[in-house]
């Protein structure tokens, strides 16, 4: 497992919210009850794979993708904001992972200004710009 397994709760949740403002309602009551269980599954699955595979939150690869956790959270939170305690919860859950992500990422990249900072083209993601192999 990868950190950034969390992107398919996110999305799924996205897709729920937007087939719900087009009024789809089945199908957006089923992708969030899909969302709203896969969450524990991989949390639950993350924290197993954390223990055995040593993640290091200083690896700035691992703290990024980790921040899909936070968007997950907000993701879920947002489509079952009608649901006050679930609501809260998540909410809880998505600033619990931002205190703890934040500092870390931002020191970091603070660390590794000079990458970030000679970057000359977008990239899709942190992988991408972490190779030395977009310069000409």
């Amino acid at each position: 497992m990868k950190p950034d397994t969390f992107a398919a709760v996110m999305a799924t949740g996205i897709v729920s919210i937007a087939a719900l403002d087009h009024g789809f309602d089945l199908i957006s009551d089923v992708l969030i009850v899909v969302a709203a269980v896969a969450l524990p599954v991989l949390i639950a699955a993350a924290a197993t794979t954390w223990r055995r595979e040593s993640w290091r939150l200083t690896d700035l690869d691992v703290s990024l993708r980790l921040c899909t956790y936070i968007a997950a959270c907000a993701v879920v939170g947002a489509r079952l904001a009608e649901h006050r305690i679930v609501l809260w919860v998540l909410a809880g859950m998505a600033l619990q992972g931002w205190l703890s992500l934040a500092p870390v990422v931002a020191r970091r990249m603070w660390r590794e200004r000079s990458g970030l900072r000679d970057a000359h083209v977008a990239a899709g993601n942190w992988r991408a710009l972490r190779r030395q192999d977009w310069r000409s």
